[in-house]
């Protein structure tokens, strides 16, 4: 494309193709390589694409009578309460958030004292805003109901579900919901020993008479494992004193 020319008062004279190119490019190449192009100012070329209505981010400037409001009101009240009441009073595209209002104040150096932080956290608190704001926060990041959750249970992990609202270990869950209830005398296990994964097929239904053998059986190897152990340790102490004796020097005879 041939270079823009400067016409009277210095300024660019943007022919028919140049503007053409700018209605099919101007939204997706940036102002620097189209300067590059028309052999301009990157202020030329977003001037020019201002002025065709061309944005790639429409900017919205504050009003006097919004830093007004802000300048009466930051001291008695909070950047998160300010921008609630902006949103209401002056409705935009982006919004208003916390950060518009910290970003302006600062601009503006309305530094707030800190009697004014207190008496603005002192009204927070009388009007609940901290503790709904906590409730909001729980909402938002509380699980909802099907969500699983490992957990630590003694020495291994085990798989739990939420539902209405609480964790039940997955295990007992699946089975008195789809296969029937599960007597008081009675408990279900995996028959693995793996409780991290839901596989119906893993789960099996025994009394507590039944687990109390299986896990005084596995009790009773620990613990022989453990004594083993120590009697390594001692037998590996022994040996290090032993080594560890001064030898007598011997004797020659004549």
């Amino acid at each position: 494309m041939e270079k823009l020319k400067r016409g009277k008062y210095n300024k660019y004279i943007w022919t028919d193709e140049a503007i053409a190119y700018l209605v099919a490019n101007g939204q997706t190449m940036k102002a620097d390589d189209l300067a590059k192009v028309f052999g301009t100012e990157r202020t030329a070329v977003r001037k020019k694409l201002y002025e065709m209505g061309i944005y790639k981010m429409k900017l919205e400037y504050w009003t006097k009578e919004q830093v007004e409001y802000l300048k009466t009101n930051y001291q008695q009240k909070g950047d998160t309460e300010l921008a609630k009441e902006f949103s209401i009073k002056w409705q935009k595209e982006k919004g208003w958030s916390k950060k518009h209002i910290e970003k302006k104040r600062r601009y503006l150096k309305l530094k707030r004292a800190d009697e004014h932080k207190k008496n603005i956290r002192k009204g927070h608190q009388l009007a609940g805003v901290f503790k709904e704001s906590l409730r909001l926060r729980w909402l938002e990041k509380a699980s909802p109901d099907g969500s699983f959750r490992l957990w630590n249970m003694r020495d291994r992990k085990m798989l739990f579900i939420k539902v209405n609202g609480r964790f039940e270990h997955w295990g007992q869950w699946y089975y008195k919901t789809n296969i029937g209830e599960i007597p008081p005398s009675h408990m279900v296990i995996y028959k693995n020993g793996d409780g991290t994964k839901p596989d119906p097929t893993n789960l099996k239904l025994i009394s507590r008479a039944e687990n109390a053998i299986i896990n005084k059986g596995k009790s009773t190897i620990e613990e022989l494992a453990e004594i083993e152990r120590i009697l390594n340790q001692i037998n590996t102490i022994i040996h290090e004193k032993q080594n560890d004796r001064p030898q007598k020097p011997s004797v020659c005879y004549p």
